[in-house]
């Protein structure tokens, strides 16, 4: 499976990522796939390469839709009522996919600003999403909320496109 790697060099610098004290990146860590500099010398190793290319373009746009969905879940909270000021954001989401590619485990982090009860609130959204002739929705999805704090500083101005 890909990952994307976390560990590159300093962009303006290009030195190298610095960790604290007593932690270290392990090769596996930043292992990165990379298609060889070299052509492939036969068919076999031609077709190997082409389907484990294939895969990976396959899980991102897996990994996509469901991170779509996730969005556009908050997105419709956010707009279904009319006289609410709300923000309802899910961040930092992990999306485990099945073997399989048709289903996907979710987690991520719910930040919640609701301007119309004064609240600030944050929770974790857990779930799963699956795919129905290749069409992506999400099965279910739960709410545990972790945190909430009341404010009452906050008056947003809310200007809808007609």
């Amino acid at each position: 499976m890909y990952y994307p790697r976390f560990h590159y060099a300093n962009p303006v610098t290009h030195k190298a990522v610095q960790y604290p004290p007593g932690i270290h990146a392990t090769p596996e860590e930043t292992k990165q796939t990379v298609v060889p500099a070299k052509s492939p010398g036969n068919a076999k190793e031609f077709t190997e390469r082409l389907n484990d290319l294939e895969e990976q373009i396959r899980l991102s746009i897996v990994y996509d839709a469901v991170e779509n969905l996730m969005s556009a879940s908050g997105y419709s909270l956010d707009e279904s009522g009319s006289e609410r000021s709300s923000i309802h954001q899910t961040v930092q989401p992990v999306i485990q996919i099945a073997s399989d590619g048709r289903s996907a485990a979710v987690r991520a982090r719910l930040l919640n600003i609701d301007g119309k009860a004064g609240e600030l609130a944050g929770g974790l959204y857990e779930g799963r999403a699956i795919s129905r002739n290749g069409v992506w929705s999400l099965e279910n999805m739960t709410l545990k909320p972790v945190w909430s704090s009341p404010f009452a500083k906050w008056t947003p101005v809310i200007s809808r496109a007609q």
